[in-house]
C-alpha cells in the first residue's frame, strides 16, 4: 500500500495534470458516497484512472464528459462496468470512423 501511495505521490509531482485527474476522481467518488477505506478506495481509484488513460484522458478538460461516466460505471458495476463502458465507447469511436470513411 505505501508503495502505490509514494508512486502516486510521485507521479502527481512529475506531472501536476495527472496529478488534478487523480485529485478530482478521488474528490467525486468520496462525494458521491464511496466510504471505503484506503485500502479498497485506493485501487477502486486506480481502476477509474487506467480506463480513462486507456482512453486517451490524462487531464481534466480533455473529456470530462466521459470521466463521469467511467466514475458512475465503477459506482454501479466496479471493474465490470468499467469493462462495458470501455466496449461501448470502443464500438461507437469504430462507428464513427465508419461513418466518417
Amino acid at each position: 500500500m505505501e508503495v502505490r501511495a509514494e508512486r502516486e505521490e510521485n507521479e502527481n509531482r512529475a506531472n501536476p495534470e495527472y496529478g488534478a485527474l487523480y485529485l478530482f476522481v478521488a474528490r467525486t467518488m468520496r462525494d458521491r458516497g464511496n466510504t471505503a477505506n484506503s485500502a479498497l478506495f485506493v485501487p477502486q481509484v486506480g481502476a477509474v484512472l487506467l480506463f480513462l488513460e486507456a482512453m486517451g484522458v490524462d487531464r481534466l478538460g480533455e473529456n470530462d464528459d466521459l470521466i463521469f461516466q467511467a466514475i458512475t460505471a465503477h459506482e454501479s458495476n466496479g471493474n465490470e462496468g468499467l469493462q462495458e463502458l470501455f466496449r461501448n465507447v470502443s464500438a461507437s469511436n469504430e462507428e464513427t470512423t465508419e461513418s466518417e470513411d
